[in-house]
């Protein structure tokens, strides 16, 4: 495989991995948006099955991201682009991955703190 070739696949595999991105932080924003538009009128189910759908396919993308990141670090080692290139792409890996992770928790929070806290109402003086 010449240079060209793997740094061609290089990039595609990074526009994957930022597709797949853009798509969860898409995913996120519609649950939250939700949240706070119609978090209060939802019934209790409504709830549950939209968390659990929001879990599940972001768990889809999570895996879609990590592939996409696993699978540059692999082009990098097939190009040897150094022992510390790699090892800073592997900590980027799995800070993205984390972060990624826990982003659904946050919104689930953010939902629970829409439907069971009520805004607090500024008494006139």
């Amino acid at each position: 495989m010449t240079e060209y070739e793997l740094l061609d696949l290089m990039g595609t595999w990074k526009a994957n991995a930022a597709l797949s991105l853009m798509a969860l932080f898409l995913l996120l924003a519609a649950y939250v948006l939700l949240a706070q538009i119609a978090g209060r009128t939802m019934l209790r189910t409504q709830v549950v099955i939209v968390t659990c759908l929001m879990l599940w396919f972001s768990g889809i993308i999570l895996a879609a991201v990590y592939t996409s990141l696993q699978t540059l670090i692999d082009l990098r080692e097939l190009g040897s682009y150094g022992y510390t290139t790699i090892r800073r792409a592997k900590f980027f890996m799995w800070l993205i991955t984390l972060g990624c992770s826990i982003a659904p928790l946050a919104c689930i929070h953010y939902m629970i703190l829409v439907r069971y806290h009520p805004p607090e109402r500024r008494k006139p003086q």
